[in-house]
């Protein structure tokens, strides 16, 4: 599965493990959730008595809730202080990687099943880019998360 933040500047997708870390690594770094805005459909005239049970600490349920601007200038502030902390180069050993080549496919590198990621794995080497382009995305402004 997938999360879509969508926000002003475009959309931005990654995997739940990914949104997950994301958040996990900016609390680590100091970031204190505001608190998520109950997406605009739970406003709605059949739904109108849930409204009042909105859950402002949901980042992870995929309904459309909204983070605001500021706390999405938190969260890139916050994840911004990791970028120092992360390797340049791809810290995954190869002993962990398996790779499957099929015929007439490209090869597929995976992690093995029985090894947990560190988020300085995940965010780090190659996909340090990809870091670097989400802090952009929340500098932008608030997104809903679907």
């Amino acid at each position: 599965m997938g999360v879509l933040l969508r926000g002003k500047s475009g959309d931005f997708i990654l995997n739940n493990q990914g949104w997950v870390m994301l958040l996990r690594l900016a609390w680590d770094y100091g970031w204190r959730p505001r608190g998520t805005v109950s997406p605009r459909h739970w406003l709605t005239n059949e739904l109108r008595e849930r409204a009042t049970n909105w859950n402002p600490a949901d980042y992870v349920t995929c309904r459309g809730q909204t983070v605001t601007a500021l706390d999405a200038q938190l969260f890139a502030d916050a994840l911004a202080a990791v970028l120092d902390d992360l390797p340049h180069d791809d810290p995954l050993p190869s002993e962990d990687l398996i790779r499957v080549e099929a015929p007439g496919f490209p090869a597929i590198t995976y992690l093995s099943d029985s090894r947990t990621i560190h988020p300085f794995e995940q965010f780090g080497g190659v996909n340090k880019s990809g870091f670097h382009e989400f802090i952009h995305f929340c500098r932008q402004g608030g997104f809903s998360i679907w």
